[in-house]
């Protein structure tokens, strides 16, 4: 230590040796090797010698391997520490109470607060930073992009690389951190890069200012403005209402008055209702009184119209404009088997009777369409019991104020012998048939001679073709 110290180093080693000297002694070694090293000359130290305390004269270069660089320029103060370093022991005294100053200083700050080197690895850390990160000793000289505060309150990198681009301090304001599930804190991050005497970057400084409460008081001031806000809308609006409200009272006054007049004339117009209703009363008593009598009336030629019903010898069937069943009298019930309620509404000639109704079809029509007032004709059928019959069926329109709105068929069972054209549906063509038929059997029995034969042969045709009226 007495000795000169040697100069123009490029690199000097020094490995678990200063760990075994006080703190005086390594502060005066630490100054000589600072001397010793060329401007980009590197120290090589041991695993336990962090040199934290020295940054004014050496800047971490890999504090996971304990290489620095020295500082290139060191201000007067420490030139001056320096210079007095070997011959006083004053000073060397004075420079490490300094430093163990600084250092309790640092620590001691009520504001968690970090440092970094100009690699982004962790360099110092004060109590409250480290009880608040939950960072150990172990962690010093780690990347900071490996450790939870990088991601934990906000996104440190853009922040950092901000400010050492620009040189100037930057501000993240309202950081949530959350702590536990319980508690939650909102921090100021103020990242200041530290600038060497040339303007170089040596590091950054982190502090986290905990703004919780008066993030807090913000929001309290927020949410009272808010309240304020809509105490004070909804004050107009009640304002508002009222005033509404007085000018509906005032129109309401006004209608009570119409309404109280208007009231009193329909008293009166009541009054005269009254004296009308009662006269309206007087005459329903009299139209119900001829409504009875006329019911009466329609109750004796209904019962008289059933009577004549039941009394006619013939089945009588009405059929509506589509030809479904509309009246049905006993009399078809006796020869074909289905009540009224049975075939009432359904189509005529979807009936299961034991008759060929698809023959009724021309005669129906034909009464429809107005073509014919009558028709009639012979059809052989199986009556209810299934004995066979001759059934005569006459078929007329029915027509109500001269509009055709239906078909009306009689039926009857004709007794005797039928002749051949009693059983054919007497169409057009056929009636055509029978006249020539009758007319030439007229003709052979008025030019044939006297005689049994001929006389015999032209009555048979003409019973047997009569010709049609």
């Amino acid at each position: 230590m007495q000795d000169a110290p040697i100069s123009r180093l490029d690199l000097l080693t020094c490995r678990n040796t200063l760990m075994y000297f006080n703190v005086e002694t390594q502060a005066r070694v630490i100054d000589r090797f600072h001397f010793a090293l060329n401007n980009d000359g590197f120290l090589f130290v041991g695993k336990a010698e962090m040199l934290l305390s020295q940054v004014s004269l050496f800047n971490p270069v890999s504090l996971k391997f304990r290489v620095f660089t020295k500082v290139a320029k060191v201000n007067w103060r420490d030139r001056l520490v320096l210079t007095n370093s070997v011959s006083s022991s004053r000073s060397a005294n004075f420079f490490v109470s300094s430093l163990r100053l600084r250092d309790e200083a640092f620590d001691a700050s009520p504001v968690p607060h970090i440092v970094t080197d100009a690699q982004y690895n962790l360099a110092l850390a004060n109590r409250e930073a480290r009880s608040l990160f939950n960072l150990q000793s172990q962690n010093l000289g780690r990347p900071l992009g490996e450790l939870e505060l990088y991601r934990h309150p906000a996104r440190l990198e853009p922040a950092i690389e901000v400010a050492c681009a620009t040189r100037r301090p930057v501000v993240l304001a309202d950081i949530l951190l959350e702590v536990s599930e319980e508690q939650r804190l909102y921090l100021e991050i103020h990242i200041l890069p530290i600038l060497d005497g040339t303007g170089g970057i040596i590091g950054v400084n982190i502090v986290f200012i905990d703004v919780s409460q008066y993030h807090s008081l913000r929001e309290e001031l927020d949410r009272s403005t808010q309240e304020l806000e809509t105490a004070y809308e909804e004050l107009q609006t009640s304002n508002e209402e009222l005033e509404t409200t007085n000018e509906e009272l005032q129109s309401t006054n006004e209608e009570l008055e119409t309404t109280n007049e208007e009231l009193q004339s329909t008293n009166e117009e009541l009054e005269t209702m009254n004296e009308e209703l009662q006269s309206s009363n007087d005459e329903l008593q009299i139209a119900n009184e001829q409504l009875r009598a006329k019911s009466n009336e329609l109750n004796r030629i209904t019962v008289f119209v059933e009577s004549i019903l039941t009394s006619l010898k013939m089945g009588m069937a009405v059929l509506d404009t589509r030809f479904s069943v509309q009246l049905w009298n006993s009399r078809m019930t006796e020869l074909w088997g289905l009540r009224s309620e049975e075939v009432q509404g359904f189509f005529f000639f979807d009936l299961d009777i034991n008759l060929s109704v698809e023959l009724l079809r021309t005669p129906i029509r034909a009464c429809q369409n107005e073509s014919s007032d009558y028709e009639e004709i012979v059809v052989p059928s199986l009556d209810r019991r299934g004995r066979s019959i001759h059934c005569r069926i006459i078929c007329m329109p029915l027509k109500i104020e001269n509009q055709s709105e239906g078909v009306i068929l009689l039926m009857e069972e004709k007794t005797g012998r039928m002749g051949f054209v009693e059983f054919c549906l007497p169409c057009r063509p056929c009636q055509r048939l029978f006249a020539n038929l009758s007319r030439r059997a007229k003709l052979i029995q008025q030019t044939s001679p006297p005689g049994p034969s001929p006389t015999r042969r032209g009555e048979r045709w003409t019973k047997l073709f009569p010709l049609p009226s």
